[in-house]
């Protein structure tokens, strides 16, 4: 074998592996790729998660100031009752509705 057979087989040697790196290149950045776009997703799902737990503290939240707000509103309710019947009465719906 010639010096010059020797250099082209050397060339086609390398370039052989050229070849498989590529394809072994190419086949990490499809997988990459599908895995970037399962992250993407999963972020899209959990960004909904986020938004609709933050509105559900934000509905619990309205809740618990309007049940406080009627609470106080009523525990005012019944002082000025309990000062205008001399604040011995019990009966009235209100109290029984709270257990006082």
């Amino acid at each position: 074998m010639t010096q010059i057979d020797q250099s082209i087989n050397a060339v086609r040697t390398s370039m052989e592996q050229l070849s498989r790196n590529a394809e072994e290149t190419s086949t990490s950045v499809l997988q990459m790729s599908a895995s970037i776009e399962e992250v993407s997703r999963i972020a899209d799902t959990l960004a909904q998660f986020v938004d609709e737990t933050a509105t559900a503290f934000e509905e619990m939240s309205a809740s618990i100031n309007e049940v406080a707000t009627n609470t106080e509103s009523f525990l005012v309710i019944r002082d000025a009752d309990s000062q205008l019947d001399g604040g011995d009465e019990r009966d009235d719906a209100g109290d029984r509705a709270f257990g006082a």
